[in-house]
């Protein structure tokens, strides 16, 4: 789904950047996308995206791949 109209960016764009861990912050997000600094009609949307997956994210840590050769 268009979360952001002027810029054409979707949902998707917005969660793989934070679970791909290319945005920590609010502000970078919007600052990658270039959202909120026309219309400004995304930022609530934009603001409820962020903090779902933010919290997802910290309530299903990733999981740790060790190596073998670590474990012998």
């Amino acid at each position: 789904m268009y979360v952001c109209c002027c810029n054409g960016v979707t949902d998707r764009e917005i969660k793989r950047s934070i679970e791909m861990k290319e945005i920590q912050t609010l502000r970078e997000l919007n600052n990658k996308f270039g959202m909120g600094k026309q219309c400004g009609k995304c930022e609530t949307e934009v603001r409820k995206i962020f903090n779902e997956s933010v919290t997802r994210e910290h309530d299903f840590p990733s999981r740790q791949i060790t190596p073998l050769t670590a474990l012998a």
